[in-house]
């Protein structure tokens, strides 16, 4: 992109009053940009630690935000980045400290994020927590770029990597390129959604995921345990090498590599479902597969070569 604005923000230090401050700091230049614009702008944080607090980043149009070496950027708010506007990070670790809650919430434009980690650090018993959230017609494109997300405590109602979604009559859209999910549950009875894909209010307008080499990796607890799970509006395709697992070690719900509804379009693609506990199963509905033949084995999903 043709930066042409360059705003420079340097770490003043890693204590705790220094990460408050290179947070306050990131947060008014971004507020000093005004929500009109124009002019392709990045913003290059040093390396450190910006603590936003309970304060989203609320980002601006053609707006960069670009880390260097361990640039991280860091909420303890039930939102950490907000975006109804096309923009992108780089390079950055964006991790929330709250309990439940959206780290990156996007409700229109394209967010695009390259070479980053979406992090929860949050309590160990959560309401509904979400990664990333892409509504409303919004669309976001995951470049070499983790998501991670570990506890040891319960839910109250899920946790998703991913929420791609409608919203009105407006479908959404996620594109992943050689990026990763990784949720760990060694608690109780948290349920984990590595993608869910649908379930809004789109009319005439399918929420869709991509996944482009990259993984799914997920290990549950007594919760149930689902890498891919798609509604009758949602759709998922898979290219090039993808794996996507999920492994439970209870005894309770299910456990699906894909447990799908929606369309589906598989190519090249390895699934895996385990059960460690008594009433091993793994399933996969099948009904509206397109693409390279998809067919169950025992706890695997293997689609033709």
């Amino acid at each position: 992109a043709d930066l042409r604005h360059v705003v420079k923000i340097d770490s003043v230090g890693d204590t705790a009053g220094n990460k408050t401050t290179n947070g306050n700091n990131l947060l008014a230049a971004m507020n000093a940009i005004g929500g009109g614009n124009t002019v392709p702008t990045l913003i290059l944080l040093g390396s450190g630690t910006y603590d936003i607090g309970a304060s989203p980043l609320l980002m601006k149009p053609e707006v960069v935000v670009r880390g260097t070496l361990e640039t991280k950027i860091s909420g303890s708010g039930s939102t950490v980045v907000f975006s109804e506007v096309d923009c992108e990070f780089q390079n950055v670790e964006l991790i929330s400290r709250a309990d439940g809650g959206t780290i990156v919430d996007v409700i229109a434009g394209e967010i695009e994020i390259r070479d980053s980690d979406i992090t929860h650090e949050g309590a160990d018993d959560h309401p509904s927590s979400f990664c990333v959230s892409v509504i409303g017609g919004a669309s976001a494109e995951l470049v070499s770029t983790e998501i991670s997300f570990e506890s040891s405590g319960a839910s109250t109602g899920g946790i998703f990597a991913i929420l791609v979604a409608g919203e009105g009559i407006a479908g959404s859209r996620v594109v992943m390129e050689n990026s990763h999910i990784s949720l760990v549950d060694s608690g109780e009875s948290m349920d984990l959604t590595g993608a869910s894909i649908g379930n809004g209010t789109a009319v005439n307008f399918t929420p869709e995921l991509e996944m482009r080499g990259g993984w799914i990796d997920i290990f549950g607890g007594d919760g149930r345990v689902n890498g891919i799970s798609t509604s009758s509006d949602g759709k998922f395709e898979s290219l090039a090498a993808s794996i996507l697992t999920a492994s439970s070690s209870g005894d309770f719900g299910g456990t699906n590599a894909l447990n799908n509804s929606g369309l589906i379009n598989v190519t090249a693609s390895l699934f895996k479902g385990a059960r460690v506990g008594s009433g091993d199963y793994f399933y996969a509905q099948s009904a509206n597969h397109t693409g390279s033949g998809l067919r169950p084995i025992t706890n695997t999903l293997t689609p033709e070569p």
